[in-house]
């Protein structure tokens, strides 16, 4: 079973939810709708929460979440499930290299042990806001280029 803190689950796990639902939206060509999205956003969150307090194996919750974010954006936004695999794909592999770097960083170039940052939430927290924010940013990007170029659809 993985803990989650409430800090952290505040702090990162609300923001990534949120994060997961935009770039699912963004990657399958789709304006933002704020009632479905603020709705989406807290449902994958409060899942995000009871997948991780589950007794499985790490990694099985990565599955597990992808599931419901594909879950809750084909439900609540009206995205076909095709479309909801593919950016959902898309964001964590966008994700993993994200993170990836900041780990590199964290380790390498601050000379830090990666392990005892992660195993206090406020250190996890702060050291993992550099990779959430340049996800954002590469999800915002492509939100506004496509929104520029007239290539988002209505749900």
């Amino acid at each position: 079973m993985l803990e989650l803190p409430f800090i952290e689950f505040l702090f990162r796990a609300i923001p990534e939810a949120f994060l997961f639902v935009f770039a699912i939206l963004t990657f399958s060509k789709f304006k933002v709708k704020v009632s479905r999205f603020m709705i989406s956003g807290f449902v994958v969150a409060i899942s995000f929460l009871l997948i991780r307090s589950l007794p499985i194996n790490y990694g099985v919750h990565t599955v597990l979440s992808l599931i419901a974010i594909i879950v809750t954006s084909s439900i609540i936004n009206k995205i076909d499930i095709i479309s909801c695999i593919k950016a959902s794909i898309l964001i964590l592999i966008i994700q993993l290299l994200c993170e990836g770097l900041n780990v590199f960083i964290i380790e390498k170039i601050l000379d830090m042990n990666i392990s005892e940052v992660f195993a206090n939430p406020i250190q996890k927290i702060f050291y993992g806001i550099p990779s959430l924010l340049v996800i954002w940013i590469v999800v915002l990007i492509c939100y506004f280029l496509l929104k520029r170029r007239r290539q988002l659809k209505n749900v």
